[in-house]
């Protein structure tokens, strides 16, 4: 009797460019959606830049900006240069051991407050800051929360596609050549293109000098906050890999920060 030939599965190097060639075609549909909705914004609804300022703050020898998650709870997004030291890897670690003393305060003045970092990426260079517990330093918590409740409109944290019918979030990458801008050591906002390559955001054609003291500043495009100011290059006009939010941020801030 003659046995049928079974169907051959598919090799590994077959499978892999089939996942590398769907990554691709999805990134590309992401691009274009991105490209399309910033476009569109850009057209018709004028950016009232000015009000970016007020949720910025100083964060030891550079900035950091104020974001809004659930429940009212306020985060400080900054570069994880800014913090002093890195906390150590220790996940168990109480709340007084990651907690920093006159670390943030008021843009432009002396940090006096303290915060806890809940979250630092020492390679893509991106942290994220709370309230102290309130148990151990009552005190400290309480100058937190006047701090970040002075700011009346926290930052939109920008670039994730949110898929309702999955329930997952995805980067939503920006197009290459894409306006943002960056706020300059003197309050000042100025224009640079944008661009993402994987890994992190890169700047080009910045038409002011990205200069020291203004890392952890926000990257902002017309969805709100993209990235953090860590890298510049050269003359200062371009830099990169800057942390990207979308990509950067572990899932479950990004689950708190996203509507």
């Amino acid at each position: 009797m003659k046995k049928e030939q079974m169907p051959l599965r598919p090799s590994l190097t077959e499978l892999s460019d089939k996942m590398q060639r769907t990554t691709r075609a999805n990134a590309v549909t992401m691009l274009h959606l991105d490209a399309e909705r910033l476009n569109e914004i850009n057209v018709t609804k004028p950016i009232a830049k000015q009000k970016w300022k007020h949720a910025i703050v100083t964060v030891g020898g550079g900035r950091g900006f104020i974001v809004e998650g659930k429940d009212d709870i306020r985060f400080i997004i900054t570069a994880g240069h800014c913090l002093p030291q890195l906390p150590d890897s220790f996940p168990a670690a109480g709340t007084d051991e990651r907690t920093y003393h006159r670390l943030i305060g008021r843009l432009d003045a002396e940090p006096t407050i303290s915060a806890e970092c809940i979250f630092v990426d020492p390679v893509s260079d991106v942290a994220v800051l709370a309230a102290p517990g309130s148990q151990e330093f009552s005190t400290e918590a309480e100058e937190y929360e006047t701090l970040v409740t002075t700011c009346q409109e926290p930052l939109q944290v920008g670039g994730f596609l949110f898929d309702q019918q999955r329930r997952k979030f995805s980067p939503a990458l920006p197009a290459a050549s894409n306006t943002a801008w960056l706020m300059s050591l003197k309050g000042k906002w100025f224009s640079c293109n944008i661009s993402s390559r994987g890994r992190g955001l890169w700047i080009t054609d910045a038409t002011d000098a990205i200069r020291g003291g203004m890392s952890g500043s926000p990257i902002m495009a017309a969805g709100g906050a993209i990235g953090v100011v860590s890298v510049a290059e050269g003359k200062g006009l371009e830099g990169g890999p800057n942390p990207e939010l979308a990509v950067n941020l572990p899932v479950w801030i990004a689950r708190t920060l996203t509507p």
